[in-house]
């Protein structure tokens, strides 16, 4: 009998050392090299994209597939190792300039970017590439000469309607604001002082972007004229690729 439980015993021991060998076989160790580049819409009116952003402040995080939280965090990015050591399994990387970006901000472009799911293998070099690009859009506003010799003042503002956030722009104020992409209501004033009188006219005018588009630039063209006394104004959106004209023109 007590043979028998020797027996069970060293059984019991065998399996046991046979399973933390197999676990730390499939377990084991591989190494990840990870790339992160960026790139930068031109908001010229001929839009294209150039990769021109440095990476170097960026925040990396590496997730294993099925976890909410990351388990490796890099920030910034130009303190990470050239490899970095991962057991094996599966896993996916995010890169982004801001954690977390305002949903509304003057000259804060957001980049962002994630990879696709990478396999770690013991003993391999994975190498993987993240490539990032601007996740919000932005907004400016273009006066026309008829504004500028006609008007006495004016000002804008762009406000997210289900978020609240909004910015606002002084006369003269020619700085690009950055939304996160939820829809968009534009308010343009305007206001002028009638000479014969001193009466002052003020007309406010206003637009929806309702489903803005990341790394676009809408660019609001204001313009205005005068007649009879009254404000002449209309809007129209032209759609392009990476930049939107919206027209605020004279007619109506």
């Amino acid at each position: 009998m007590l043979k028998t439980r020797y027996l069970l015993l060293a059984l019991l021991v065998l399996a046991f050392n046979s399973c933390r060998e197999e676990q730390v076989k499939v377990a084991g160790k591989g190494y990840l090299s990870l790339n992160v580049s960026a790139i930068t819409i031109n908001s010229s009116p001929t839009g294209g994209r150039t990769k021109t952003v440095s990476t170097d402040d960026f925040i990396v995080k590496i997730f294993r597939q099925g976890q909410v939280d990351p388990i490796l965090l890099f920030n910034p990015w130009s303190t990470a190792p050239a490899q970095i050591e991962l057991e094996t399994g599966e896993y996916y990387a995010v890169a982004e300039n801001l954690d977390p970006p305002s949903n509304a901000e003057f000259d804060q472009p957001w980049y962002y970017g994630q990879s696709e799911s990478f396999t770690i293998d013991k003993e391999e070099l994975k190498t993987i590439e993240v490539q990032c690009s601007m996740a919000n859009f932005k907004v400016a506003f273009v006066y026309s000469e008829n504004v500028q010799n006609d008007f006495t003042d004016w000002h804008a503002s762009a406000t997210l309607v289900n978020e609240g956030d909004m910015l606002e722009w002084a006369k003269d104020d020619d700085r690009e604001g950055y939304f996160i992409t939820s829809p968009l209501s534009i308010e343009v004033y305007l206001e002028y002082t009638k000479e014969t009188t001193g009466e002052l006219i003020t007309r406010t005018f206003t637009a929806t972007i309702s489903d803005p588009q990341p790394a676009t630039l809408y660019r609001l063209k204001v313009d205005a004229s005068l007649s009879n006394g009254e404000i002449m104004i209309n809007i129209n959106v032209d759609d392009s690729f990476d930049t939107v004209d919206i027209d605020v023109g004279e007619g109506g």
